[in-house]
């Protein structure tokens, strides 16, 4: 009989360690699973930053000189603000 409950006792030891390991593969292949979709987002996201680069580049200023430093800050004198008119910027001749 004491033999009986000592390896009960050892296979509900070994049962116990068991599933503590079967919850710590749950917990690493979740969070292997958390950085595979971050990857694949950021993969997007940098394919989309491509495509947005490539269009942005399609546009050229007519007149290339600088602006002076208030005007990449968004000054008075920037370029950008107020509403932009045909001769304030030409597309290159890509099509898209």
């Amino acid at each position: 009989m004491r033999v009986i409950a000592k390896v009960s006792g050892q296979q509900f030891n070994s049962i116990t360690e068991i599933t503590a390991g079967i919850g710590q593969i749950s917990q690493v292949v979740q969070a292997n699973s958390a950085t595979a979709e971050e990857s694949a987002a950021a993969q997007e996201m940098s394919a989309q930053a491509d495509i947005l680069t490539n269009i942005v580049s399609r546009f050229k200023l007519k007149d290339s000189g600088s602006y002076p430093t208030s005007a990449r800050r968004g000054g008075s004198d920037s370029p950008c603000q107020g509403h932009a008119s045909r001769e304030g910027f030409a597309l290159s001749d890509e099509k898209y």
